[in-house]
C-alpha cells in the first residue's frame, strides 16, 4: 500500500472513530456539544502521532543508508610518521 494512502487512512480513521466515541458519551451525558469537540481534538492528536510514526518508519531505511555511508567515509586514517597518536 502507498505511504500516503497509509498516512491518510489512519489519520481519517482516528478522527473518525474519536469523534464517534465524543458523539456517544454526549449521547449518554448530554452535554452536546463537549464530546464531539473533545473527541475531534484527540482523534487529531492521536491522527498527527500515528503520521508521525509511520514518516518516521519510511524514512528509516534512507537514514540506515546515510549512516552506512558516512561510516564508509569516516574510516580512521593512519598518521604516516608511523607513531601512535
Amino acid at each position: 500500500m502507498h505511504p500516503a494512502v497509509m498516512m491518510g487512512s489512519s489519520f481519517a480513521v482516528a478522527m473518525g472513530l474519536f469523534a464517534w466515541l465524543g458523539h456517544r458519551w454526549d449521547e449518554k451525558t448530554g452535554r452536546e456539544p463537549l464530546g464531539v469537540l473533545l473527541g475531534v481534538g484527540v482523534g487529531f492528536i492521536y491522527g498527527a502521532y500515528e503520521v508521525w510514526k509511520l514518516t518516521r518508519t519510511a524514512d528509516a531505511p534512507a537514514e540506515v543508508e546515510k549512516k552506512a555511508a558516512v561510516s564508509t567515509t569516516d574510516a580512521p586514517t593512519q598518521q604516516a610518521s608511523g607513531e601512535d597518536a
